[in-house]
């Protein structure tokens, strides 16, 4: 992946409203990889990151041609100009540039997600079809930083989690086929299912979600859920997507979802 210049981070750290003391380490790099700082570092970028660029798979139903590129050029004006977002492998692959453009110690690596339960080992796994980064730090420590799904956490690889992932790096060549069956494959829940997520913060923590799927945003806080609306026609899905998490169509986009089984035609 490409390196992005000093200005394009200092636009993105803008773009996910990190604070300016981080601002202010990365023109410091022996501070900013600093074991004190660095774990710290990734940790609050990723919440900023989730907090700001939603999971979202969007172009696979709005659309002119339903395909998902992950040229990190495209990426970051997707993401960061147009302030759109992506699904794990769109959102991970942009998080490894910009931790790569940082100086990091990194590699995306492919992954299966356990959906029956946040502790590994209980549960279903689905197949290889998801992306996680792999950052190791100057003190030799390894963890899995996730940016691209419904978990916040940044993880040491010796603790529980729910992805299971190669302690290697995945080739451009695997990426591009497990994002292409997931984008395309009539067998992925992305190709009939919209959705949306994207992570409150209070303060600098993780507080809740905000949530769009079937029809519903909803609110969820602390484990309570708050109903905030329900979309029945094209017109109010585009508008909840604009209001809530900030996402917006263009009109060529909008046309896309015309014909299609996840068209909400009222």
């Amino acid at each position: 992946m490409a390196a992005k210049s000093a200005n394009q981070i200092s636009k993105h750290f803008k773009h996910v409203s990190l604070p300016e003391y981080s601002h202010d380490l990365f023109h410091a790099p022996a501070k900013f990889h600093h074991p004190n700082h660095a774990l710290k570092l990734i940790t609050q970028l990723q919440r900023h990151q989730m907090a700001t660029v939603p999971f979202e798979n969007l172009q696979v139903h709005y659309s002119r041609d339903y395909t998902i590129s992950l040229d990190p050029g495209f990426l970051f004006k997707k993401i960061v100009d147009r302030g759109r977002a992506g699904y794990c492998t769109e959102n991970n692959c942009f998080f490894d540039t910009i931790l790569r453009s940082l100086g990091f110690n990194v590699f995306s690596a492919g992954a299966r997600v356990n959906t029956g339960s946040s502790r590994a080992g209980e549960g279903e796994w689905e197949g290889w079809s998801h992306t996680v980064n792999i950052v190791t730090l100057s003190s030799g420590l390894k963890y899995m930083l996730d940016a691209g799904t419904n978990t916040a956490s940044t993880r040491n690889q010796s603790g529980r989690q729910c992805t299971a992932c190669p302690n290697s790096n995945s080739s451009p060549r695997t990426m591009r086929f497990m994002n292409s069956w997931t984008s395309q494959s009539r067998k992925s829940w992305f190709t009939y299912h919209v959705v949306a997520l994207k992570r409150i913060l209070e303060g600098e923590e993780v507080g809740g979600s905000l949530i769009l799927g079937g029809g519903d945003v909803r609110r969820r806080v602390k484990g309570k859920t708050e109903h905030l609306r329900t979309c029945k026609t094209e017109e109010e899905w585009v508008r909840a997507l604009e209001d809530v998490f900030g996402l917006r169509l263009t009109d060529e986009e909008r046309r896309g979802i015309g014909g299609m089984v996840t068209e909400l035609k009222g």
